[in-house]
């Protein structure tokens, strides 16, 4: 009787430090910073013919430098700091064209992402 409580007593006890081990891998795993080290850009309505946009940081950098061309002219162009973890929105008060192609590109300390729409009209 006492072996058959000490292995029942044995097996709950695995079971609660693998429960507790397993909690703890997949926090680590979900968490956007812990670890890891990458960023994004996107618009924040792809549908819509704004050319609202975000730019969402998850790496150890911060230095950002964005431009915005219309076609292939740059017209409008700007750095800005987004720190580890967060997102930061911009619109910037562009009004495209019929049958024109936006692109927004961001640079990241050597690493480019670019983002583009097509703006037809009907």
């Amino acid at each position: 009787m006492k072996q058959q409580r000490n292995i029942i007593l044995f097996l709950i006890v695995i079971f609660i430090a693998s429960s507790l081990w397993l909690f703890v891998v997949s926090n680590n795993i979900l968490n956007k910073n812990e670890g890891k080290n990458w960023w994004s850009l996107y618009f924040s309505n792809p549908k819509s013919n704004d050319i609202n946009f975000v730019i969402e940081n998850h790496s150890d950098k911060n230095n950002f430098h964005w431009e915005i061309y219309a076609d292939k002219n740059k017209i409008k162009e700007g750095s800005l700091e987004i720190k580890k973890g967060s997102t930061s929105n911009f619109n910037p008060e562009i009004s495209a064209q019929e049958n024109q192609k936006i692109t927004v590109s961001v640079d990241l300390q050597g690493e480019k992402r670019e983002i583009y729409k097509n703006f037809i009209f009907k």
